[in-house]
């Protein structure tokens, strides 16, 4: 019997929340899991991020992966942008992935998504099977739904730069790279 290797090492490029924001989602997170009853644990703060496209799991992280992903980060060219977060949503799943999303994504956030998978099939990584992207940051798991809503205030950021994060399941996430978006 062939023996399955858990897969836990994921990288992928994301967005991180300025300071600020951070801190405004992290006390959203805990007024919503008191407000409304929820037993999940907040995302720590250090984590909140908005995932821009995975670039794969492995068991253990191959350096030609690592290498050719950090080419495509660097060869991204973008201005910075406002990017802001204005509904609640309850995404399917096991615990229910508690997230905020915004209405109508900004088209420079598209516009850097398209390019890392433009630049990931150029350098030879799987770029997986197109999917829908809805931007969002996971606040917490709870194995309680809650409505959608409108977020009031919203919270939002000047998207100045991008990183690439390494993720081990339950081990928390370093930043290989950090890429700034120069007007």
């Amino acid at each position: 019997m062939t023996q399955h290797t858990l897969q836990k090492d994921k990288l992928f490029f994301a967005l991180l929340p300025d300071p600020d924001a951070g801190e405004q989602m992290a006390d959203l997170a805990k007024d919503w899991r008191w407000n409304f009853d929820l037993s999940g644990t907040p995302v720590p703060i250090e984590r909140l991020h908005v995932s821009l496209k995975g670039v794969g799991r492995f068991d253990g992280l191959p350096d030609s992966v690592v290498k050719a992903a950090k080419e495509v980060g660097a060869a991204i060219k973008g201005a910075p942008f406002e990017l802001t977060f204005d509904q609640r949503l309850s995404f399917k799943g096991v615990p229910h992935p508690l997230v905020l999303t915004c209405g109508a994504a900004p088209a420079p956030l598209l516009a850097l998504r398209e390019a890392l998978v433009t630049g990931m099939t150029q350098a030879g990584l799987d770029t997986g099977k197109p999917a829908a992207f809805v931007p969002h940051v996971t606040l917490l798991r709870d194995p309680k739904p809650l409505a959608p809503a409108p977020v009031d205030p919203s919270i939002g950021w000047l998207v100045r730069d991008f990183v690439l994060i390494h993720s081990v399941d339950g081990q928390g996430h370093t930043h290989l790279g950090r890429w700034p978006l120069q007007a």
